[in-house]
């Protein structure tokens, strides 16, 4: 497979720069991928509020939340045949205009049935476009500048839930509610319309759909979503309804992985792709470090409301230093991982991620918000100069054509990774709020959460340590991404 498929060539990632091309396909897809990053955290913020006017009790209303998680794990595992069939531009405009839909209903909904079925499609889209994201850039940059691109790619992800309780809280509290879905309106129809500027991205194999492994896959995945976020919302792992979809759902899962084995490329997750041991490896450790990552997320604007005593926005804008850190690490860890390889920057990484997070054990209700700021950029730091370096090591020793489905895989693992350690750390933490005062519990839940970081160091010995960019060796290693 060559790169003339999608109007792009070699000669693009040669050279130490990115191309002008790679720059205006990373902007288009980082609005998309932002766009449904930030819908997920603005909801959180506005979560009582809606709950409040739309008359609705707390189980009830959660499902505005879990409806949304459920769509986007059900229709993660087909976005790798889905651009493999039918191409990345048709692909990407199809998800955006189901999630700008979605957003336009769900601002208009009447009632809490109809805003819950609208979330559902605003899911729909947004687990179309994450992993479509990663296959577009994936591809453009091609092994050699994969670090720096995914590093794009990286800030929007983890910016997310930093930027999204601001403008969540800064919306509800100057407008109402459904503006948080109303401000996705322009931004799908910027990205609607630069879509044309897309690669096409079709592959030449025309494989059936796989019907069993979708519904194997997209159950099973639902399953574990569902069982998980009844957990974290307080309900703990000990119920029926909470543990059993979870059991299905790994029983299901399993089942596909024998399934995939057995049809090969022709399924809708090739599992063949982790007898790579660099895939593989990476692919562990992004699920552990999604929920590393994720339940420090959690914590953090809770910290600021239960201890600290903020509202919802200015608990927000404590987050800011953390993206102030996100942002430089990502950059830096990109080129870093191109030219030095991913283990080198994640182990350093982990390093500041334990730092930034144990430090939050030290402070009290009156530390000043100075040394908050401090801990929140080394944690940021450290999160920039993991979930990169890791994703880039996924995607290094694959062929072009094995990546839209690799991509889909990925998307799948780390955000079950990130659902779990969220869901994990909520209920560790209600389980010590119910023994000891807010201080207490939140001191002893955050040495958890930074304990991970430390844990995680021993998968992440596994990564690949080799460069991503070998235009400095003579004579120059021939690339997994050409030509077959």
């Amino acid at each position: 497979m060559t790169w003339t498929n999608f109007h792009l060539t070699r000669r693009s990632c040669d050279g130490d720069r990115l191309s002008a091309r790679i720059w205006l396909l990373a902007g288009i897809v980082m609005l998309g991928n932002g766009m449904t990053l930030l819908n997920t955290t603005t909801v959180n913020v506005a979560f009582d509020t809606i709950s409040r006017e739309m008359h609705a009790p707390i189980p009830v209303a959660q499902w505005t939340i879990t409806a949304y998680l459920l769509a986007l794990a059900t229709v993660i595992p087909v976005a790798g045949w889905a651009v493999d069939r039918f191409g990345a531009q048709r692909l990407w405009m199809f998800a955006i205009s189901v999630f700008l839909f979605g957003s336009a209903l769900s601002g208009i909904a009447w009632s809490m049935s109809s805003l819950i079925t609208f979330r559902a499609l605003q899911g729909i889209g947004g687990g179309l476009i994450v992993p479509l994201s990663q296959t577009i850039l994936a591809k453009a940059a091609g092994p050699e500048r994969l670090g720096r691109v995914l590093g794009l790619l990286g800030i929007v992800t983890v910016l997310g839930p930093v930027l999204g309780p601001v403008i969540g809280g800064a919306l509800v509290q100057d407008l109402n509610w459904r503006w948080i879905f109303y401000v996705n309106v322009p931004l799908g129809i910027i990205a609607l319309a630069t879509a044309r500027l897309l690669p096409d991205g079709r592959s030449p194999r025309n494989t059936p759909f796989d019907v069993p492994g979708l519904i194997a896959t997209s159950v099973g995945l639902a399953g574990l979503v569902f069982g998980v976020s009844r957990a974290g919302a307080g309900r703990g792992f000990g119920e029926p309804m909470t543990y059993l979809p979870i059991v299905l759902g790994c029983l299901l899962l399993a089942w596909f992985v024998r399934h995939s084995l057995r049809r090969g490329p022709g399924s809708l997750i090739d599992v063949r792709l982790f007898g790579n041991r660099n895939f593989a490896a990476a692919a562990l450790f992004l699920c552990l470090a999604g929920a590393v990552v994720m339940s420090g997320q959690l914590l953090l604007p809770l910290y600021n409301q239960a201890v600290r005593g903020t509202g919802a926005l200015e608990a927000g804008v404590l987050l800011a230093p953390q993206g102030i850190g996100v942002a430089v690490a990502t950059a830096l860890a990109g080129r870093l991982t191109d030219r030095f390889g991913p283990r080198v920057v994640v182990l350093p990484g982990l390093a500041l991620l334990f730092l930034g997070t144990a430090a939050y054990t030290q402070f009290t209700a009156h530390t000043p918000a100075v040394w908050l700021g401090v801990a929140l950029v080394v944690r940021g730091i450290g999160i920039g100069c993991v979930i990169t370096p890791a994703s880039a090591a996924a995607y290094v020793s694959l062929r072009a054509e094995h990546v839209a489905r690799a991509a889909s895989a990925l998307t799948s693992i780390q955000q079950t990774g990130g659902l779990i350690g969220s869901a994990s750390i909520a209920t560790i933490l209600a389980a010590q709020l119910d023994r000891s005062a807010a201080p207490t519990a939140f001191t002893d839940t955050f040495w958890i959460a930074a304990a991970l970081a430390v844990v995680i160091a021993l998968p992440a010995m596994h990564l690949s340590n080799a460069a991503t960019n070998t235009s400095h060796r003579k004579p120059r290693e021939k690339s997994t991404w050409t030509t077959r």
